[in-house]
């Protein structure tokens, strides 16, 4: 029996249409799907006049549609996109087999970041009417990745004052030579002014980093190609990058906030990721609302990271509900009788009593790093107090801060002492970690390939963006295998 091969020379009288070669349940219909429900002009795409001279540009709309099937199919770089849209039966299909160049669809994603953006959030929205948010409980983390900069050059205040007095040393130089050989009768080297060139291009930048350097609060260190990026604990050491956050609701890991930022650890970010998440989850509860059906807020799970008396203040004045330990320098310790967890604060006297029943007073207002404390301390309580020495040693006395969130700190401190709480918190790792690990591992997505924070946040958002499509698309294709079985019946 002879084998089944291809036949090369086999002419059609009726092509096959490109329809053919795409099933009803293929993600690049999917794709086409979302996009259509989309309004661009809402999203913040201006659509322009249909010219009536020169070559028409892309639709809008489909260069969205092959950047989202892109980042679905994990193919993220504009050149490898323009190839796929010639080779690949799905990208194909989405364009019309146009075949946008890599200029073109670079073009669209630099001047779209805040649509990008947009359409993370209604990928959200989506996902929520196709009843994959369950609006229970959310988990909220980050996750640190190097900058697309080379790791190992990173240089403080000093290092780049050495390079430009360096840089213009060699400048001198180097135009020192020219000038010899146009004094000489003689032409300059040809590859000196190309040298030239690349010194002053070099000098600039280090002029622009020390520039940022010295407008940074708290920046100790910065990197010339890479100004915005900061240096981030990784399981690679400490790289200049930013910190990825996302919230992940808890039923099916749909992402409903995802924001990336250049601070080296989360203690900032926990409110507003959760506003984050409030805002995007708002149209959808408001239209349930309308239908008489009342959503809740859910409940929100964090590691210790997270915790500062600023965000636990703020968290429970934006009205969010957050389970997580208490941040390791300040949680209680049973071991330590006199942590400054088990010294109470009383309102009504101002005081603060010690474990031994003694009050400390008011003394002064202080600001540490911004933030305004209340000092209570005396030295005349603790002079004659029989544990000085294992309460302080200080000879002004034992020393408590008070912070403006104090009440809130009390409080969320009694709610992570019970049991419920303890078991809750549990299922944070479960909900939010995967989700990280399936977008870096599985999705071979180690480090940012853009520079910038502007772009590294409308990266993370595409990404985000491709990962909730990947879910919904589970269910879009279960509902047409369905439509297709009844069909067939």
């Amino acid at each position: 029996m002879p084998y089944i091969d291809a036949d090369f020379d086999q002419v059609h009288l009726l092509p096959p249409s490109i329809e053919e070669w795409i099933g009803d349940a293929h993600p690049a219909r999917f794709i086409r799907c979302f996009v259509d429900q989309l309004d661009l002009q809402q999203l913040g795409i201006s659509i322009r006049d249909v010219s009536t001279s020169g070559r028409p540009s892309y639709a809008p709309g489909l260069l969205l549609r092959v950047w989202l099937y892109g980042y679905f199919k994990k193919v993220r770089s504009s050149r490898k996109v323009e190839r796929a849209c010639t080779e690949d039966i799905g990208f194909m299909w989405l364009c019309g087999n146009q075949a946008p160049d890599h200029n073109t669809l670079w073009r669209f994603w630099n001047a779209n970041h805040e649509v990008l953006r947009n359409v993370f959030k209604r990928s959200v929205l989506t996902s929520c009417s196709m009843g994959l948010v369950g609006m229970t409980r959310q988990a909220v983390d980050g996750t640190k990745l190097q900058g697309a900069c080379h790791a190992g050059k990173a240089y403080d205040a000093n290092d780049l004052a050495k390079r430009i007095d360096q840089l213009d040393s060699d400048l001198k130089e180097l135009e020192g030579e020219i000038k010899q050989a146009q004094s000489d009768g003689k032409e300059p080297s040809c590859d000196l002014p190309k040298k030239l060139q690349g010194k002053r291009e070099l000098k600039e930048a280090m002029e622009r980093a020390q520039e940022k350097l010295s407008n940074t609060p708290n920046a100790t260190h910065i990197h010339p190609q890479e100004l915005e990026a900061r240096r981030v604990k990784t399981k690679g050491g400490k790289p200049f990058g930013y910190n990825a956050q996302a919230v992940v609701d808890e039923d099916n890991q749909i992402i409903v906030a995802a924001d990336a930022v250049n601070e080296p650890n989360d203690t900032q970010q926990l409110t507003p990721m959760l506003d984050q998440a409030k805002e995007n989850l708002e149209p959808y509860r408001e239209e349930r609302a309308t239908e008489g059906e009342e959503l809740p807020q859910p409940t929100s799970l964090a590691d210790a990271g997270y915790p500062t008396a600023k965000q636990i203040g703020a968290a429970e004045a934006h009205g969010h509900e957050v389970l997580m330990p208490e941040h390791p320098s300040s949680a209680a310790d049973d071991t330590k009788p006199y942590h400054a967890s088990k010294f109470e604060y009383d309102p009504v006297k101002d005081v603060v009593k010690c474990p031994e029943g003694k009050e400390l007073p008011f003394q002064r207002n202080r600001l540490k790093r911004s933030i305004p404390l209340r000092v209570y301390r005396s030295a005349e309580a603790c002079k004659n107090c029989p544990v000085f020495g294992k309460c302080t040693k200080d000879r002004h006395g034992r020393t408590i801060d008070i912070t403006p969130w104090h009440d809130s700190v009390i409080r969320h401190r009694e709610k992570m002492a019970k049991d419920e709480s303890k078991e809750e918190l549990k299922k944070r790792a479960g909900i939010v970690e995967p989700v990280f690990g399936q977008i870096k591992s599985n999705g071979e997505f180690w480090r940012w390939t853009f520079k910038g924070l502007e772009k590294v946040k409308t990266q993370w958002a595409m990404l985000c963006t491709g990962w909730n499509l990947q879910v919904m698309y589970k269910q879009w294709a279960a509902l047409q295998a369905k439509e297709t079985s009844k069909k067939a019946a």
